[in-house]
C-alpha cells in the first residue's frame, strides 16, 4: 500500500535524525486525520492577517514578495495534497502527519515582524510543496501496481529527502522560536544562514528525486504501452480492462502533477465581474473607442514571422521561468541594440502567456503594447 510505505519512510527519516533534531520536531500530532483541516485553517487565518496588514517584504535579490500570496501558495499545496489522496487507490488520512503538524506549528506562531514571518512563510511553502510532490511520487512510482527496477533508488532518495526536510523544520523551530533580540544577535546555536543552508539542501534533494522519478516514469510508460499492445494482439479483453484502469489512475495523478507548476495569480474580482457583465460586442466597441490601433493584428504579424523553435532559449532560462511562475509583482527587462530581435522575442513571450491563459482563465488580466519609431506601426 502506497500510504503505508509513505508513512514508513517518514518514520524511518525521523530515526535517522540526531537526538537534538528529534526533540525539535516533537510537534503535537493529536487528531491526525484532521491535521490537514487544521493546517488549512491556520493558513487561511494567516492569509487574512497578511491581507489586513498589507504585509510585503524585500528579499536580498531585490524581489518584493507579497506575503498573502505565499500563504495562498501554502493553501494551494494543501488542496493538491488532498486531491492526490482522493485519487489514490488506498489512502491514509494521517499520511505525512508529522511535517504537516510542523507547518501548522509555524503558522500558529505569533510573529509580528514582516521580514521574519515572510522568510518563515516562504520556507513553509517550500516544505508544503515538497510534501505534496513526494506524496505524488510515492503513489505513482512506489505503489504495488508500479513495477520498476529503479524503485529502490527512488525510495532511498525519498527517505534521504524526508530527513533533510525534517532537519530544516528542526533548525527552523530553534531559530524562529528565539526572541527577536537573540535572532538579530546571531546566536551561536542557530542563525538565518543555518536555515538557508537547509533550504538549499532541500532544493538539491528535490532535483535528485525528480531525476529518478523521470527515469521510472519513462520505464513505466514503456511498460504500459507494451502491455496494451500484447493485450490487443491476443484479444484479451480482461487484460485491456486492467491496463486501462491502471492507466486511468496513472493519468489522473499525472494530471494533478501537471498543475503543480501553475503560478498563483491574483485576479481582481471587480474586473472579472465587469468582463462577465459586458457582452462581447460591447467590449469590442469599448476597445475600439479606447484606441484605433490594431494591437492583435500587430502581434499576429510579428509572431507569424518567428521561425519555429526561435526563442526557446529564452523560455527555458531560469530568469524567465521564475518571472513567469512568480506570484509576486516583478519586471523582466529584455534589452538589446536596435534590430537584435527584441520585438520577435516579445511576440514569443506574449504568445506564451496568451496560450497559458487559455488553459487557466482565472488568471489576472493581460495586456501588451508594441512600440516602434513609426507612429503608424505602433501597437
Amino acid at each position: 500500500m502506497a500510504s503505508t510505505a509513505s508513512f514508513s519512510l517518514w518514520d524511518k527519516a525521523v530515526q535517522s535524525l540526531s537526538d537534538e533534531d528529534k526533540q525539535s520536531i516533537n510537534f503535537s500530532q493529536t487528531d491526525k486525520p484532521t491535521i490537514l483541516a487544521d493546517v488549512l485553517q491556520a493558513a487561511e487565518q494567516k492569509k487574512q492577517l497578511c491581507m489586513h496588514k498589507r504585509w510585503k517584504f524585500t528579499k536580498q535579490n531585490g524581489h518584493v514578495i507579497i506575503v498573502r500570496d505565499v500563504c495562498e501558495k501554502i493553501i494551494k499545496w494543501i488542496h493538491k495534497f488532498k486531491e492526490i489522496g482522493d485519487v489514490a487507490i488506498q489512502y491514509d488520512p494521517s499520511h505525512a502527519a508529522l511535517p504537516w503538524a510542523a507547518v501548522r506549528f509555524f503558522l500558529q506562531l505569533s510573529v509580528n515582524d514582516v521580514q521574519t514571518f515572510g522568510a518563515m512563510a516562504e520556507g513553509l511553502e517550500t516544505v508544503a510543496s515538497h510534501i505534496t510532490r513526494c506524496k505524488k511520487y510515492e503513489d505513482l512510482y512506489l505503489s504495488p501496481s508500479s513495477s520498476s527496477s529503479i524503485q529502490p533508488d527512488l525510495k532511498y532518495l525519498l527517505l534521504r529527502h524526508y530527513a533533510v526536510i525534517l532537519t530544516y523544520l528542526a533548525t527552523a523551530r530553534r531559530y524562529y522560536t528565539k526572541s527577536t533580540v537573540r535572532r538579530l544577535g546571531g546566536s551561536v546555536f542557530e542563525t538565518s544562514d543555518s536555515v538557508d543552508s537547509c533550504l538549499s539542501n532541500i532544493a538539491a534533494g528535490r532535483d535528485e528525486v525528480e531525476r529518478c522519478a523521470r527515469l521510472i516514469d519513462s520505464e513505466l510508460q514503456r511498460g504500459i504501452n507494451s502491455t496494451v499492445t500484447q493485450a490487443l494482439g491476443a484479444i484479451a479483453t480482461d487484460l485491456i480492462s486492467v491496463s486501462t484502469s491502471q492507466d486511468s489512475h496513472y493519468q489522473s495523478l499525472k494530471d494533478i502533477m501537471s498543475s503543480f507548476e501553475q503560478p498563483i495569480l491574483r485576479a481582481a474580482p471587480h474586473v472579472s465581474d465587469i468582463h462577465a457583465s459586458l457582452a462581447k460586442e460591447e467590449r469590442r466597441k469599448i476597445l475600439a473607442w479606447l484606441s484605433t490601433v490594431q494591437c492583435r493584428e500587430h502581434h499576429r504579424t510579428s509572431y507569424n514571422a518567428v521561425m519555429p523553435g526561435s526563442g526557446a532559449w529564452l523560455q527555458n532560462k531560469p530568469e524567465f521561468v521564475d518571472w513567469k511562475t512568480s506570484s509576486a509583482s516583478s519586471i523582466l527587462w529584455i534589452h538589446g541594440i536596435p534590430g537584435s530581435g527584441k520585438s520577435k522575442l516579445m511576440s514569443i513571450v506574449i504568445q506564451d502567456i496568451l496560450e497559458a491563459k487559455l488553459q487557466n482563465t482565472s488568471t489576472s488580466a493581460f495586456s501588451y503594447f508594441y512600440c516602434t519609431r513609426d507612429e503608424a506601426e505602433k501597437a
